[in-house]
């Protein structure tokens, strides 16, 4: 479903690749940049804290911000971060801070 050509992703995720009019253009560029911000930060403390393929890490832990910020913002449900924060520790080996 990702990979084919009629993929548009979530309402969420395609009222913001779809933006139009004055600042489209620059809205894009910036949550992209800070989408390479966020994975960067995460990679470097995965990196600091010795994991064995920090941008794997960075990777997962991206997707997991990510989901719960739109789960957050749309379902405004608190066990998001419950949840989130239960998928962080299984990403992490069983740890529960890190790093």
């Amino acid at each position: 479903w990702f990979s084919s050509d009629d993929f548009h992703a979530s309402g969420l995720a395609a009222a913001m690749a779809g933006m139009t009019g004055n600042g489209g253009d620059a809205t894009r560029r910036a949550v992209a940049a800070h989408r390479r911000a966020l994975r960067q930060l995460l990679e470097d403390l995965a990196a600091a804290d010795g994991a064995a393929d920090p941008a794997g890490l960075a990777t997962q832990l991206h997707l997991l911000v990510e989901g719960a910020v739109v789960g957050a913002l749309i379902d405004r449900h608190p066990a998001v971060t419950r949840h989130a924060r239960e998928l962080t520790q299984i990403a992490l080996g069983g740890r529960t801070r890190w790093p």
